[in-house]
């Protein structure tokens, strides 16, 4: 198989559109070019929800380890160190998929859980565009860019064929409940979704990131012939802080 990775972290200052527009640029444009066994590219976007500088192993090699992704970045692939993100992580990945400054997109995380908080619906999501040159999409991870505000500020309703993660944000990386969006017949709202439906039977079985990176291989093992678009935000940087038995390493 043949893939176009970017890696992204959300934590930083402004500016921010200049990344935006070149990731959402150089991702368009690849579909363009026909690879040299005749096929478009897969795209992988990986982006590290409130991970910052230092949390990169290249970076902070003395408290950090990061070893595949030092591999990516460092050694093999080109790194953008002088791009920044928007302070907070809903408008910086709505940003990232529309290419709309943070402030046009409307997302407010003290509004998350409200209709106030999706992206206005008539901006066009990355996944929509991708699907127009023949790529099925899929969303792994946290999505907090609208939540269940409307059945369109979901991720199918952006353009995913599929999607597995979290709607909202700040769940417990082992159980997968959500402790800030209230209760459901007295009980805290597990939340964690496979396309649209609740993921019953796949909550609280493994940490955060293994369940989502599993989905990940799982996707790509399964790719046949058209060319596929996948959408990884992992978010074990972003609160609570729960390490598990990763913990151990530092």
């Amino acid at each position: 198989l043949q893939f176009l990775y970017f890696i992204g972290t959300l934590t930083a200052p402004p500016p921010f559109t200049i990344m935006i527009r070149t990731l959402i640029a150089a991702a368009v444009s690849s579909v363009l070019c026909v690879g040299a066994h005749g096929r478009k590219p897969n795209i992988i976007l990986f982006v590290g929800d409130d991970m910052g500088w230092a949390n990169a192993g290249w970076h902070n090699p003395e408290h950090v380890t990061t070893p595949f992704m030092n591999n990516i970045i460092a050694t093999e692939g080109v790194e953008l160190d002088r791009q920044y993100a928007f302070f907070y992580c809903s408008p910086t990945r709505t940003s990232l998929m529309t290419g709309r400054y943070p402030i046009h997109v409307t997302e407010n995380n003290d509004f998350a859980c409200t209709l106030d908080g999706p992206a206005p619906m008539n901006m066009t999501f990355l996944p929509k565009l991708l699907a127009t040159e023949g790529y099925t999409t899929h969303q792994i991870g946290k999505w907090h860019m609208g939540g269940l505000g409307t059945a369109q500020s979901t991720p199918t309703g952006k353009g995913f064929d599929t999607s597995f993660g979290y709607l909202w944000g700040m769940e417990d990386h082992m159980s997968n409940v959500n402790p800030a969006c209230g209760t459901c017949n007295g009980s805290r709202m597990v939340d964690l979704w496979r396309t649209d439906k609740p993921a019953h039977g796949e909550n609280g079985t493994l940490y955060t990131a293994e369940l989502f990176a599993n989905e990940a291989v799982r996707i790509i093992k399964s790719a046949d012939d058209k060319p596929f678009f996948m959408y990884l935000a992992a978010c074990e940087a972003h609160a609570p802080t729960q390490p598990g038995k990763y913990g151990a390493l530092y």
